[in-house]
């Protein structure tokens, strides 16, 4: 299942897998993205502040998506990763809710070979 996932073009993930291994795999795909962070300082003067300042600036990089975050992914939400694409989280919307529903009833009613006739 492995090989078969690697070698897919487009894999959609849609939650509900415990495998840390896995999950881990797929957050590192999903990259990372900088944080900057800054921090400021006073100096204590005789009776205050003397009024100097100092900020400084630090970044970091973190997940995107965490392993906690995939292992919890809530009913609806989806992780599409394409080729050559970044991967995107996107809202899933059910077929038999769309405006196409009764047209794909009536094809299932039709060519599902699994469909009592």
């Amino acid at each position: 299942m492995e090989k078969l996932w690697s070698a897919a073009n487009v894999r959609v993930y849609g939650g509900g897998v415990s495998d840390t291994k896995f999950l881990g795999d797929l957050s590192e795909l999903a990259g990372e993205f900088e944080v900057t962070d800054y921090q400021t300082s006073r100096e204590a003067e005789f009776g205050g502040w003397s009024g100097n300042r100092t900020v400084s600036q630090s970044t970091r990089r973190e997940r995107v998506l965490h392993v906690s975050d995939l292992g919890s992914l809530p009913p609806g939400r989806a992780l599409v990763l394409a080729s050559g694409t970044k991967p995107v989280l996107v809202e899933t919307f059910p077929w038999w809710q769309g405006p196409h529903a009764r047209a794909v009833q009536e094809s299932l009613a039709t060519y599902d070979p699994g469909a009592a006739k």
